[in-house]
């Protein structure tokens, strides 16, 4: 039974590279890929990877804010473990990217209010705040159900293939986000 099995399993897993353009897979593959994209496009691993520049630049403690924010998201990712089997996969990406966006928005507003030099006294703790929500809604959402969804959507015979293409996309969009990124705090200094 287990060789017949293995058998049936090899046989179902055998395909070429060129098999995943096929139309049939053309709209996993395309969520695939627009996954990751949203996911590294999302700016969070700038944030994470340049957290002490933002920080400083906000005036607040780097050492502070960077122990607490290593803290806080962790518990985050676990709280979405758990939500997605209660909620659901879209529902909670969703809800991860509408938070994201508040997130987003109030930490540009905060920065925008420093530039104008509008309640200097709470910039710091606003910025630092904003990118807790920020980063609370990433990790429950569009930080890690990425990955599980493309685990999920691809059929045995492109697996490999489809998530080699999507793994990647994601990289390669992650490098280019944190040279843009690291350009763009160059001309912040």
């Amino acid at each position: 039974m287990f060789q017949v099995m293995t058998k049936m399993l090899e046989e179902d897993s055998k395909s070429s590279f060129c098999d995943m353009f096929q139309k049939k897979y053309r709209r996993t593959l395309v969520i695939g890929i627009g996954l990751m994209l949203i996911q590294q496009l999302s700016g969070a691993s700038g944030i994470t990877f340049y957290s002490n520049a933002i920080f400083r630049k906000a005036g607040f403690s780097e050492r502070l804010g960077s122990m607490i924010f290593g803290v806080f998201v962790i518990p985050k990712a676990l709280i979405g473990m758990i939500l997605v089997d209660k909620w659901g996969r879209r529902p909670l990406l969703l809800a991860s990217a509408v938070g994201m966006s508040i997130g987003s928005l109030l930490i540009g507003v905060s920065f925008t209010l420093q530039e104008m030099n509008l309640l200097p006294e709470l910039i710091p703790a606003l910025v630092f705040i904003n990118i807790l929500v920020y980063f609370g809604f990433f990790a429950i959402g569009i930080g890690g159900l990425p990955w599980v969804i493309m685990s999920e959507i691809f059929p045995i015979n492109i697996k490999v293939s489809a998530g080699t293409i999507v793994a990647l996309t994601s990289w390669t969009t992650g490098w280019f986000e944190h040279f843009t990124y690291l350009r763009w705090l160059g001309e912040c200094h």
